[in-house]
């Protein structure tokens, strides 16, 4: 399985998908565009990784070789349905180039069904929520 190239992302279907990024990141406008951090790529990509090491049911796929790029499946419901999940971590670049700052792109989406639209927006949302309180932890342990 190959990674998803998300700048190439051009189209999603309304309802079962969330698709967040920065502005201008990719083909397609975000649903929402993406919080900034004040932090570096490799610190939001070890948060996340804490937030979803406390999520159930997700088996990764495709990693790149930076860990900054990666898919994962997770599966809801009483049949395990799986929703399809592709995140990557950017870099936000200031005036002289250097990237203390970042931000992502997550597109989640259901492989089945179309009912229940909620479901990868309330994930996407529950992941970003949980974020701020995963950096604060590890600025404590700094």
């Amino acid at each position: 399985m190959t990674l998803i190239d998300l700048r190439q992302l051009a189209q999603v279907q309304p309802g079962n998908q969330c698709w967040i990024s920065p502005r201008g990141f990719a083909w397609l406008p975000p649903h929402r565009v993406a919080p900034e951090y004040d932090v570096p790529p490799q610190r939001l990509k070890d948060a996340l990784r804490a937030v979803l090491a406390e999520e159930p049911h997700i088996t990764w796929g495709e990693t790149s070789a930076d860990g900054l790029r990666f898919d994962l499946v997770q599966r809801r419901g009483f049949f395990r349905l799986p929703d399809l999940i592709s995140v990557e971590i950017l870099p936000v670049r200031d005036a002289n180039g250097s990237a203390s700052r970042s931000t992502l792109a997550i597109f989640s989406r259901s492989k089945y069904g179309w009912q229940n639209s909620s479901v990868n927006r309330d994930r996407v949302k529950r992941w970003l929520a949980a974020l701020p309180a995963r950096l604060e932890q590890a600025d404590q342990r700094m």
